[in-house]
């Protein structure tokens, strides 16, 4: 617990909000409490995320792993139409997949990935329903997965 703070996305980039461990609560890997040293904006960051102190790729981002976006809202707007991931251009050869809740791959990318997907069905244009999504990445191609997580397309 020692080694997590809080980071805010926005304006395309991810930001360190200075945080700590609560001191009146009883902190261990299952449960404990991080709190913000000054408060939050909620409304200024597409997403908050918990990441590694002190540990950051040459981009920024926490322990030199990719931070991937919680959602992707194809509707032209300008924010969030694809699905991004921060720092993924690092790993030439990730293999990611998209399962719908059947368990279906409803988005593959075989040797890396360009942040270009917009949330539709095995890229044929036709965008997935509003829903959550579970996703996983290989970095490497060493068939581990790496990252694994929930993402939501909203139409």
């Amino acid at each position: 617990m020692e080694d997590l703070t809080v980071v805010g996305y926005k304006n395309n980039a991810w930001e360190l909000i200075p945080s700590a461990l609560e001191n009146n609560t009883s902190n261990s890997l299952l449960s404990g409490a991080i709190v913000s040293e000054t408060p939050i904006a909620l409304n200024e960051y597409n997403a908050l995320a918990l990441a590694v102190k002190g540990i950051a790729g040459s981009d920024g981002t926490p322990a030199g792993l990719p931070l991937v976006a919680e959602g992707v809202s194809p509707n032209g707007d300008g924010d969030n139409d694809t699905w991004f991931i921060q720092g993924i251009e690092r790993f030439p050869n990730a293999k990611i997949k998209v399962y719908n809740r059947t368990g279906e791959v409803v988005f593959r990318a075989n040797n890396g990935y360009n942040n270009d997907w917009i949330g539709d069905f095995k890229e044929s244009g036709n965008i997935l329903p509003s829903a959550p999504y579970f996703y996983t990445i290989d970095l490497d191609d060493d068939g581990e997965l790496d990252l694994q997580g929930w993402l939501y397309v909203q139409q």
